[in-house]
């Protein structure tokens, strides 16, 4: 009686491990991918401060229904065209540079998300019309969810909006213009 309860109960372990183990299913992309995607994606986001439009990053980046939560709060949901519009209306007319310091990324291959932190320099001088002003090497967080296209579904940026250079500059904009 005492064996069979033993055996029961290892059973009944190797059930439970084997429930709630991780899922053998082959990553979406590699650990390299996933720097590869976030340098390029960083590279984009600086392209797209100097060319003062999101457009051709949506072009490349966006699945046809993409989400966004971003710290602000700034939050949103709806085609590639409505986050550009969204983002070209705010970010995009307030930051003329965007200079992020190398990654650290994490890829999360079962959300088939990607996350790069990294520090930041942006100037906030609307694109150039007003004098410059850095929101110097703060830590930034971007997440970035992909669907089996490889097309960004979601992205979740994190940052203090309360830093005090970037509400200094944000309010020296906004007398400037």
């Amino acid at each position: 009686r005492h064996q069979t309860l033993v055996i029961m109960i290892k059973k009944l372990i190797k059930f439970v491990v084997a429930l709630f183990a991780p899922s053998a299913t082959k990553a979406f992309i590699t650990e390299q991918k996933a720097g590869e995607i976030a340098s390029n994606f960083l590279a984009d986001m600086s392209k797209t401060m100097k060319a003062d439009s999101m457009k051709a990053m949506g072009d490349t980046w966006f699945a046809p229904t993409i989400s966004w939560e971003w710290s602000g709060p700034q939050v949103g949901e709806g085609t590639p065209a409505d986050l550009v519009k969204e983002f070209d209306s705010t970010w995009g007319s307030m930051v003329g540079s965007f200079s992020p310091g190398k990654p650290m990324v994490i890829l999360d291959s079962v959300a088939k998300s990607v996350m790069m932190v990294f520090d930041l320099v942006i100037d906030i001088n609307a694109s150039g019309k007003a004098p410059t002003c850095l929101m110097d090497n703060k830590p930034v967080a971007f997440t970035l969810t992909f669907d089996d296209d490889m097309k960004v579904t979601k992205w979740d940026g994190f940052w203090d909006p309360n830093e005090p250079t970037m509400v200094e500059c944000i309010g020296k904009l906004q007398g400037e213009l």
